[in-house]
């Protein structure tokens, strides 16, 4: 089995009803988006909501260790860096 514990993985979840990109131009905030995760998830508004409530807020049996992985990546030390 492979050691994961110094790898990270960034993925920004967007609502994909946004003026993201127009044919083939990408807007500013989607360069941003782009250069800012290693990948990027669009959801519907309904599946970001369902993701949050069964990922995060009120995990599903089969997903509590993703909501474990989610609150460890949000320590004091890293919130006193957003003061």
């Amino acid at each position: 089995m492979t050691n994961l514990t110094n790898f990270i993985l960034t993925i920004g979840i967007a609502s994909n009803h946004g003026n993201w990109f127009t044919s083939d131009n990408p807007n500013k905030e989607l360069l941003v988006l782009k250069n800012s995760y290693d990948w990027l998830l669009f959801l519907t508004d309904e599946g970001l909501a369902k993701f949050v409530r069964e990922l995060i807020l009120e995990p599903l049996p089969e997903f509590e260790s993703v909501q474990k992985a989610f609150l460890a990546s949000y320590t004091n030390l890293k919130k006193e860096c957003y003061k």
